[in-house]
């Protein structure tokens, strides 16, 4: 039916609803003694329906019981340090760890890559598509985009198994960031390399060259510290789809889409803005004085999930200097470490992930674009570990709310009496 006429319709059915209303006799009191009353349902009479033995327990909102990791008294990936992940591991083992619960044997290691090499090749289609979108474009826009329309093509691609999942997608995305990076800048496309790693693999595809040891280093630990979280806004999204019952393309997106808000991994933007706001160390204090006066936060100095700093902050900021005296940005560094000072003597706060990864990223040359981006390939490992152990819990998460509105009221029409 043409949106016209429905509208017409419906504003004749409503024309007739009224008139009839407003001829309506209403019952007189002697009418009204003879008029079945329907009693209310008194409490022993809810004897023998059917009662949700969960209710009481999800008064105060769910709670997720998780083997994928802890923050206290450290982050721990299935009980193992997160800091020594980042210095013996590479982001497929640790991956490994978080969704499977152990260390990849050689052979299940080469069954991932294998796949993760397969999924770096975009379907025709969908590299079509991506060389007609607008240079404009935003990254994370064109990445939940492709993601969209590939789900309206090929429902349930992913890999044969469940821990297939995740170097499939891994390969994916990362062939969709790259590839429309390259496309958007001119630039040829160039082909994976099967002898590299992945993350040699990635810094190949975005920028041609082949990294050296100790970038392949960096980048492993900055996957690998950023894989994971606890329930972080971004990862809730992922449980609450899995929860569901949705399917993982549709997850994804969900976490993406959480992941790229300004208290999210879109802070990380922001903590690097705040360095080209102070310029020198000398104004720190005095900016960050007017600043929380002015609107109450620093950029990249929110977290509070630890009784003490991050230690992916602290494993982090090591990792940073150490690039920025390999790049020529000492003095960035100094400038940071000045804002954090001027922060914790005037707020109390420490530095959240966002502080060091915006500075290490951008020591990289990376451009701000990439960073939501190479965040969601980074937790892409927690997001699929979490999605997956939610499939097995037996009911569906429920999320209570409290309510702070109007107490009960009565409908009165603007024309009525009181």
């Amino acid at each position: 039916m043409p949106a016209e006429a429905a509208a017409v319709l419906f504003a004749g059915l409503l024309a007739r609803t009224r008139a009839e209303s407003s001829h309506r006799r209403t019952p007189s009191d002697s009418e009204r003694k003879h008029l079945p009353v329907r009693e209310p349902l008194r409490a022993e009479q809810h004897k023998g329906l059917p009662v949700n033995p969960s209710a009481s327990a999800h008064a105060e909102g769910p709670l997720w019981t998780t083997a994928i990791s802890t923050l206290e008294p450290q982050l721990l990936y299935r009980g193992y340090p997160v800091d020594e992940l980042a210095e013996r591991s590479q982001i497929l083992e640790t991956a490994f760890v978080l969704i499977a619960g152990e260390i990849p044997t050689d052979e299940q290691l080469a069954d991932w890559q294998a796949l993760l090499h397969e999924s770096f090749a975009l379907p025709a289609s969908l590299l079509k598509w991506l060389k007609r979108v607008p240079s404009e474009a935003e990254l994370t826009d064109v990445l939940l985009a492709a993601l969209a329309r590939e789900a309206l093509r090929s429902r349930g691609e992913g890999g044969d198994s469940p821990r297939d999942v995740y170097p499939f997608w891994l390969g994916r995305l990362t062939a969709l960031i790259t590839t429309w990076r390259r496309l958007k800048q001119g630039l040829p496309l160039v082909k994976p390399r099967s002898e590299l790693s992945y993350v040699a693999n990635l810094w190949w595809l975005l920028t041609t060259q082949e990294p050296p040891g100790w970038l392949e280093f960096v980048l492993d630990a900055v996957f690998i510290l950023c894989a994971e979280h606890g329930l972080a806004p971004s990862t809730v999204a992922v449980r609450m789809a899995s929860a569901a019952r949705s399917d993982f393309s549709s997850a994804l997106q969900a976490g993406i889409a959480v992941a790229r808000g300004s208290r999210a991994a879109g802070a990380a933007a922001a903590a690097l803005e705040v360095l080209g706001a102070v310029r020198s160390p000398e104004r720190a204090g005095s900016w960050v004085a007017a600043t929380l006066e002015r609107q109450g936060h620093i950029p990249g100095f929110r977290h509070r999930a630890y009784r003490v700093g991050d230690p992916r902050t602290e494993s982090l900021t090591t990792v940073c200097r150490r690039v920025a005296e390999r790049t020529g940005r000492e003095d960035r560094e100094q400038l940071a470490s000045a804002v954090e000072h001027a922060v914790w003597d005037r707020a109390q706060l420490l530095p959240a992930l966002s502080w060091p990864v915006s500075r290490l990223l951008d020591n990289l040359r990376l451009e701000q674009e990439l960073f939501v981006p190479l965040y969601v390939l980074s937790r892409l490992a927690g997001w699929t570990a979490h999605f997956q152990e939610q499939l097995q819990q037996p009911e569906q998460a429920v999320v209570r709310s409290r309510y702070v509105g109007e107490p009960l009221r009565h409908l009165r029409r603007m024309n009525e009496p009181k």
